[in-house]
């Protein structure tokens, strides 16, 4: 028998997963046969060493109190977070909003409609606003966007280099 067949023989053996006739067989085998006896001793010793090696570490008595201490002692969000970078940020955004909001409200048409039905509606005297859909942005708006974000991109790299976050290649 190959060494392999006799290891995975021996591993079902000492985890204790094969059939009461096989672990009489194995018995058996590991008392008479030399090769079956080394190979035990083996495994035995590599599964000994296993369970000592993967033993929990026991932990300090006052090892909440070390890791309170140390997560107290680190540098606060503050120190690490730029306030102009989520403020250029938000500014980027109610920017883009507002100019979208500015462009939908100049191309809503604020005239009244007019019913072509002979009957009184409740709603007859009330404006209602009609939205011209599918609405496409002009080039003009386009490019427009295209220089604000340009903009606002080149002032946070300049805010990068001055507070030497970011070094310029040279």
């Amino acid at each position: 028998m190959q060494r392999e067949e006799i290891d995975i023989q021996l591993w079902e053996y000492v985890d204790g997963t094969c059939s009461p006739q096989h672990r009489e067989r194995i018995a058996a085998l590991i008392a008479e046969d030399e090769e079956w006896n080394i190979a035990y001793q083996d495994i035995l010793a590599f599964n000994n060493s296993l369970s000592e090696q993967l033993q929990p570490d026991e932990t300090s008595a006052n090892f909440v109190e070390n890791t309170m201490k140390a997560v107290s002692a680190s540098k606060p969000a503050k120190a690490y977070i730029n306030t102009w970078v989520t403020k250029g940020i938000a500014a980027f955004f109610v920017l883009t909003i507002g100019s979208l909001l500015v462009y939908s409200l100049t191309q809503v048409s604020w005239s009244s409609r007019e019913t072509t039905s002979n009957t009184a509606s409740l709603f007859d005297d009330i404006a209602t606003p009609q939205i011209e859909l599918p609405w496409q942005p002009s080039s003009a708006l386009i490019s427009t966007m295209g220089f604000v974000v340009m903009l606002l991109i080149l002032v946070m790299i300049d805010k990068l280099i001055k507070h030497n976050k970011l070094k310029p290649v040279s």
